[in-house]
């Protein structure tokens, strides 16, 4: 019994402190020089993530913290952003609330792909 219980207990805490698992990827360069470009900030800047729901929804965060050249950019929060067309991005949203927005300005499950890591 206590030898069932030691091996058991090891793995009940690796579940239990597991972080949740993020469905959201990292930007192909092309997608990450779009970001960049429509909000005219260096791409070193912010930290894009793509969704796995629709590879047209794109988070951006600024991460001032890496860079010195960043700060005059820097700003609390994150942006949703819609990639469309070649070469445009337009901003849905930004902010640092972590309600979702109307189903019609970001749709639902973008919204908790993108949003996973930020609002945990």
């Amino acid at each position: 019994m206590r030898r069932a219980l030691a091996l058991l207990l090891p793995l009940v805490l690796m579940l239990g402190v597991a972080p949740p698992a993020s469905a959201d990827r990292a930007p192909t360069k092309t997608e990450r020089a779009r970001v960049s470009t429509a909000w005219s900030i260096p791409a070193r800047c912010l930290v894009i993530r793509v969704s796995t729901v629709s590879k047209r929804y794109v988070s951006a965060r600024f991460n001032h913290a890496r860079y010195r050249s960043c700060k005059r950019y820097a700003s609390d929060g994150i942006a949703i952003l819609r990639l469309s067309g070649r070469r445009d991005a337009r901003a849905l949203y930004a902010g640092s609330d972590c309600r979702a927005p109307s189903a019609r300005v970001v749709p639902r499950r973008v919204w908790r792909d993108l949003t996973r890591r930020y609002c945990g």
